[in-house]
């Protein structure tokens, strides 16, 4: 059951165009996440309502990524935020991370493998 309501989600994260019906499901999965993953790690009610409510902030700005830079001819855009990091992502999930001191949202927020690309420069031996 959630701790905070849409209407506070939609107060905190006031660059959202989303309705309060519209976010309900993104409450419903910080709800779910906290009672999963913190709910038995000895944080007061308050705390861990203000977690979800910034979870569900940041699940929001994550789904609707802000446009950073813009660019008109030859149409070109740049979005905040760096896919990878999780929580980490916004500045709601942040806060939340550091808000928690069970560290658990940090950790859900490393990434667990790092991936490297090598691109090689093919040469013509004709």
């Amino acid at each position: 059951m959630a701790r905070v309501t849409e209407q506070e989600v939609k107060e905190i994260n006031r660059e959202t165009a989303l309705t309060v019906d519209e976010v309900t499901p993104f409450l419903r999965l910080a709800s779910n996440i906290v009672d999963a993953q913190l709910a038995d790690t000895g944080q007061s009610a308050v705390v861990l309502g203000d977690i979800e409510l910034l979870c569900a902030a940041a699940l929001i700005a994550h789904s609707d990524r802000q446009v950073t830079e813009e660019k008109h001819g030859d149409s070109s855009a740049k979005y905040g935020g760096q896919l990878g990091t999780g929580w980490l992502f916004t500045s709601y999930g942040q806060m939340a991370v550091a808000m928690d001191q069970s560290g658990k949202l940090a950790a859900m927020s490393h990434v667990k493998g790092a991936a490297s690309l090598e691109v090689l420069e093919l040469v013509d031996t004709d």
